[in-house]
C-alpha cells in the first residue's frame, strides 16, 4: 500500500479532493470525469486507472467522507464506556458539532449514497456496516453485563445511529440529490467564539 506522500497516493488523492468539490458544487450527475480530471490536473488515462467510471469515484468519495466520521462515532461511544445513557447523549452531540463543523458532509453523503452507490448495485453502503460493527464492539460487554437487551448490529443501528444521523437524508430534497446537494440546511449550531475582526475561511 502506498504511503501518503508517495506520489500514486497523492494523485489518488487530488483526485477525490477534485471530485468531492465539484460533487457538492455541481452535483452528482452534471459533474462529469472530464470535469475532475480538469480541476486534479491529472490525466484522463491516470484518472481512470484508479476509478473506472464516475460511480466507482464517487463510491469512493463517499467512503473518504465517511472514514472521519466512522471514527468519531467510535470515539464517542469509546469515550463512555458502560454508561448508555451518557453515551447516546454524546453522540448526540458530538453528531451535531460534526454537522456544523462539516455543512456539506449532510449532502454530499445523501447524495452519493442516494445515487451513485445504487447505480454499482450497493443496496447498503459498506461504511454502514462498519457503522454497525463500531455499535456491536461497543455494545458487546454491556450487552454480556446485561445493561442493554440483547440486539443484533442491524437492530442497535436502527434503534441508536439512525435517528441520531437521519438528517443526512433529511436535509437533501430527493428531487435536487443528482443534480446539486442543497446546503442551505439549518442546524442548531452553537455560536463559535469570537477571534477578533479575523474570520475562518474554512
Amino acid at each position: 500500500m502506498a504511503s501518503p506522500t508517495h506520489p500514486t497516493a497523492s494523485r489518488r488523492m487530488a483526485i477525490l479532493q477534485a471530485a468531492r468539490s465539484l460533487f457538492v458544487e455541481h452535483g452528482y450527475d452534471r459533474t462529469t470525469l472530464a470535469m475532475v480530471a480538469r480541476k486534479a490536473e491529472a490525466a484522463m488515462g491516470s484518472l481512470t486507472h484508479f476509478y473506472k467510471d464516475k460511480a466507482h469515484l464517487a463510491a469512493a468519495v463517499h467512503a473518504d467522507a465517511m472514514e472521519p466520521f466512522i471514527g468519531m462515532i467510535a470515539e464517542s461511544l469509546r469515550r463512555n464506556g458502560p454508561d448508555v445513557s451518557r453515551a447516546i447523549k454524546d453522540l448526540i452531540r458530538a453528531v451535531s458539532a460534526w454537522n456544523c463543523d462539516h455543512p456539506d458532509h449532510q449532502a454530499l453523503v445523501a447524495m452519493l449514497g442516494h445515487h451513485a452507490l445504487p447505480d454499482l448495485g450497493l443496496q447498503k453502503p459498506t461504511q454502514q456496516a462498519r457503522l454497525e460493527q463500531v455499535l456491536a464492539d461497543w455494545a458487546g460487554p454491556i450487552r454480556r453485563a446485561k445493561l442493554i437487551a440483547p440486539l443484533d448490529p442491524k437492530q442497535l443501528y436502527a434503534i441508536i445511529l439512525a435517528p441520531t444521523i437521519s438528517s443526512l437524508d433529511a436535509t437533501v430534497p430527493s428531487a435536487t440529490l443528482r443534480r446539486r446537494p442543497n446546503l442551505t440546511g439549518k442546524h442548531d449550531c452553537p455560536p463559535r467564539p469570537s477571534l477578533g475582526s479575523a474570520r475562518s475561511s474554512r
